[in-house]
């Protein structure tokens, strides 16, 4: 398995979420934050494909963007302390479910 390149994907993906945010809240620092967060976004592509070479496309598309989606819903609430209601973290559970069935009954 690419670990290496999923958790690359994931470290350059949140940190690209993170980084529209702060653009976002400050404007002043918009024009940095929305060339540093695509540059790390577009970037992060390049893992991707490391993902897909070692992984079938829809193991790797499940565990890279739904682990994505987790991510930056933690990293939000963590650094923007961003509120998430019981029911949205159920959902987020469900999505770690998913990920855990595609990635452990794919064949």
């Amino acid at each position: 398995m690419p670990y290496g390149s999923i958790v690359t994907f994931f470290a350059l993906q949140v940190t690209a979420g993170l980084l529209f945010k702060f653009g976002a809240l400050y404007r002043e620092h918009w024009l940095a934050c929305f060339v540093a967060g695509n540059v790390m976004g577009i970037t992060s592509i390049y893992f991707l494909i490391g993902v897909y070479r070692h992984l079938n496309p829809n193991v790797g598309e499940a565990i890279c963007r739904g682990g994505y989606f987790v991510l930056i819903q933690i990293a939000f609430v963590l650094v923007y302390h961003s509120r998430v209601s019981t029911l949205q973290w159920v959902g987020i559970a469900m999505i770690v479910a998913g990920i855990c069935i595609v990635s452990l009954c794919h064949a």
